[in-house]
C-alpha cells in the first residue's frame, strides 16, 4: 500500500477527527479545572517550569518511523525497531526511568493480552475471508463501519488486511477483466484496486484505524496507556465504563459524522 497515496486522501478526515477530539478533551479539562479545590487550583495557575531529558530518544523515534519505509525482507523492519528500542532502554538515564516510574509490567500485560486476541481472532478473520463477499458490501460507508466495528474489539492491523482483501474481492467480482492476471492479494491486485475502487481503500483505512479507539483492546497503545496510568496510581475508567461513558456517547458520534462527511 503506497504510504503517501493514502496520506494524501485521508489527511483532511484525520485533521477534522483530531480537532474534534482535542476540542472534547479541552472541554473536559476546563470543567475539571473549574471543579478543583482552591489550593491545588492556585498551585496549577502558577507559572510552569519544565526540562527536557533523554533527548537521545528523539533519534531512536525517528529510526523507528524510518524503519516503516525499509524493504520488507528478512524481518529487516522489525530488527531495526527492536535495535532502536533496546538502545533506547540502555542509553536513557536511569533517573529518567525512575521519574517516569518506568517498568516492563504494562508491556508484559499488553503483550499477553494481544497474543490471546491475535490467536483467538483467527477463526473470525478466516470466516470473513471466505464468506465476506456474501455480505454484499458495495458502498464505501459500509466498509467504513464494518471494518470499524471489528477493529473496535480486535487489533486494527489484521482487520485492515482482511477488509482490504474483501474490498478487492468485491471489486474483482464487479470487474473481473480489470484484475485479469493479478493474483488475489498480490501487489498488482492492490495497485488495480487503487484505480478501480480507491474509495473502498480509504473507507477501510479510516474505519480500521479510527474505531480502534472505541475500546481498550481495539488498539495496543490504548491498553498500554491504561496500564501505565494504573501502575502510576491514576484513576482510569473500567473497560465497560470507558465504553458507555466516553466512546459511545462522545467518540462514536464524531466518527459517524466523519464517515458521513468524508466516506
Amino acid at each position: 500500500m503506497p504510504f503517501f497515496w493514502l496520506l494524501d486522501r485521508v489527511f483532511a478526515s484525520w485533521l477534522v477527527t483530531a480537532a474534534a477530539i482535542l476540542a472534547v478533551f479541552y472541554c473536559f479539562d476546563r470543567r475539571s479545572f473549574a471543579r478543583m479545590p482552591h489550593a491545588p487550583r492556585a498551585d496549577a495557575e502558577q507559572a510552569d517550569t519544565w526540562r527536557f531529558e533523554g533527548g537521545i530518544n528523539i533519534l531512536f523515534l525517528l529510526v523507528i518511523i524510518g524503519a516503516v519505509f525499509l524493504p520488507d525482507t528478512f524481518f529487516l523492519r522489525e530488527a531495526v525497531m527492536l535495535a532502536a528500542a533496546t538502545a533506547s532502554y540502555f542509553l536513557t538515564p536511569k533517573t529518567v526511568h525512575a521519574v517516569n516510574t518506568f517498568s516492563f509490567g504494562p508491556i508484559k500485560e499488553v503483550a499477553f493480552l494481544f497474543i490471546g486476541i491475535l490467536t483467538t481472532m483467527m477463526p473470525a478473520l478466516g470466516y470473513l475471508a471466505v464468506h465476506g463477499v456474501e455480505f454484499g458490501f458495495t458502498r464505501p460507508l459500509q466498509y467504513y463501519f464494518a471494518s470499524g466495528a471489528l477493529s473496535s474489539v480486535l487489533d486494527n492491523a489484521p482487520t485492515y488486511v482482511n477488509f482490504l482483501q474483501l474490498a478487492e474481492s468485491t471489486a474483482r467480482a464487479a470487474n473481473p477483466a480489470a484484475f485479469a492476471g493479478a493474483a488475489v492479494g498480490s501487489v498488482a491486485a492492490v495497485q488495480i484496486l487503487l484505480v478501480q475502487q480507491p474509495a473502498f481503500v480509504v473507507a477501510v483505512s479510516l474505519g480500521a484505524v479510527f474505531f480502534g479507539a472505541m475500546t481498550y483492546i481495539g488498539n495496543g497503545p490504548n491498553f498500554m496507556v491504561k496500564s501505565i496510568a494504573h501502575d502510576a496510581g491514576v484513576h482510569c475508567p473500567s473497560f465497560f465504563g470507558y465504553i458507555f461513558k466516553y466512546s459511545l456517547p462522545i467518540l462514536l458520534p464524531i466518527l459517524i459524522l466523519v464517515g458521513l462527511l468524508f466516506v
